[in-house]
């Protein structure tokens, strides 16, 4: 497990798994630095690997605002109950489908998932207006 820049807001948590027989299965995640910082995906979740170390050495947990998950593959949420533990005012973004599987390992806290439909535009600024009730008629 390594870090890596890749701009100047954008770290890659870069893991790969061995899948025998076939090589190596490239598992990244990545920290969007901003206002809000965002963790998109959580990596493997494996006994042998520390997702909040990694993503330590490029964002203290606690500052995470944003979880975005882009699929609830267990190599997409493997930290991610850890990082909610260690980032209480994150909440995770995903889609109704994915909450659900999500709650299958363990339940997944509700209050701290913002529902987003497949193919739907969100801006950090979209998620706090419709959390305090305001809703936008227009893309943002």
């Amino acid at each position: 497990m390594t870090h890596l820049k890749a701009g100047r807001d954008v770290t890659v948590l870069a893991d790969c798994l061995e899948v025998p027989a076939i090589g190596l299965l490239p598992v990244n995640a990545f920290v969007l630095h901003a206002a809000e910082p965002v963790v998109v995906d959580t990596g493997l979740g494996l006994p042998d690997r520390d997702f909040l170390e990694l993503l330590g050495s490029a964002v203290d947990p606690a500052d995470v605002r944003w979880i975005w998950l882009t699929h609830p593959d267990r190599d997409h949420t493997g930290g991610l109950f850890a990082l909610l533990e260690a980032a209480p005012r994150a909440r995770v973004v995903t889609t109704f489908v994915g909450a659900g599987i999500m709650s299958t390992e363990r339940p997944l806290p509700l209050d701290r998932v913002f529902l987003l439909n497949p193919g739907s535009p969100w801006t950090s600024a979209t998620a706090r207006s419709r959390r305090s009730g305001h809703r936008s008629t227009t893309a943002p």
